[in-house]
């Protein structure tokens, strides 16, 4: 079996990559960056790994020839004017030159948590309109929707060096816990599937991918006292800051769907009213919150 991951730079393409090489069915893995400079050596020094050059910005440069299965990222666009109209032409891109292999018998994507909903999701809609281009990009297709990532945390990272550490956290009330998942089991999950046999239970099979827990940001700030072995403040972005605190990081139309998003996944919001496709499944990843901090702080 051939698995192409792409793009393979991507934070849960390498989980992915990871995942394949070592695991029990030792595929052969294809990494496609856009920059081969960028593929990780330990990757390189592997049997079953290749990398190759593509960019999903350009379909005649993705080569799917012989691969069985394709698992697709879709890559952050925190400068892009139009992130949801670029998300799209990735998605076609990546479709059309699945077509053109014509040997790719399952899609593996890995989506977010609400991209079942058309409006009212933000950065989201990425997500959204790359499944409706995949949905029948190959025979068999899964669609895993993320929950919100333990990763994300990690910008607190710069904060929590000074003498009197301290985070923020754009999840509000404190007390609010939502369903959080590590990119290592974003991987395993994307990775068991792209192996596992045919045919599929149903298609498309979509996971909802969660941890072993819902997490508030309180959990969240006990997290961190426990990995940094010290005390931690939490700093809340209340609802109506949201816009301008993603405005000092992002242009104004990516700050704005970002605050969209965040407005959809807490009380009040379209994903915490109606969080699940009837068609999903749940499933729950092992990493907990210290698990995932531990190794973002190098601990």
């Amino acid at each position: 079996m051939k698995v192409a991951v792409v793009p393979a730079s991507t934070q849960t393409g390498r989980a992915t990559i990871k995942a394949l090489l070592g695991g029990p069915s030792a595929p052969s893995v294809v990494g496609i960056y856009r920059d081969l400079a960028k593929g990780p050596t330990d990757f390189k020094s592997n049997a079953h790994f290749k990398a190759a050059s593509g960019d999903v910005a350009d379909s005649s440069s993705l080569d799917f020839s012989g691969v069985d299965v394709v698992v697709v990222v879709t890559p952050p666009q925190y400068t892009e004017t139009d992130p949801v109209s670029r998300a799209r032409l990735f998605a076609q891109n990546v479709k059309q030159a699945i077509a053109k292999a014509a040997s790719v018998k399952r899609v593996v994507y890995i989506s977010s948590a609400g991209a079942q909903h058309e409006n009212g999701t933000g950065e989201i809609k990425t997500n959204h309109v790359a499944e409706r281009e995949l949905k029948d990009a190959a025979p068999e297709i899964v669609f895993i929707r993320c929950a919100y990532f333990m990763e994300n945390w990690a910008s607190a990272l710069e904060t929590l060096k000074g003498d009197s550490p301290f985070f923020h956290s754009v999840a509000s009330p404190a007390d609010f816990a939502f369903p959080q998942v590590s990119v290592n089991d974003i991987g395993k999950t994307a990775a068991a599937r792209a192996v596992q046999p045919s045919p599929l239970e149903v298609d498309p099979y979509i996971i909802d991918l969660h941890g072993p827990r819902d997490y508030s940001a309180l959990d969240v700030q006990q997290a961190w006292e426990e990995v940094l072995g010290t005390e931690v403040q939490l700093r809340v972005v209340e609802p109506v800051q949201l816009e301008n605190f993603y405005g000092h990081i992002m242009p104004p139309g990516v700050a704005e769907l970002f605050a969209e998003m965040t407005k959809s996944f807490i009380p009040g919001g379209v994903i915490h009213q109606d969080p699940l496709d009837p068609a999903s499944e749940i499933q729950k990843g092992s990493d907990t919150l210290v698990d995932a901090f531990r190794l973002l702080a190098g601990k």
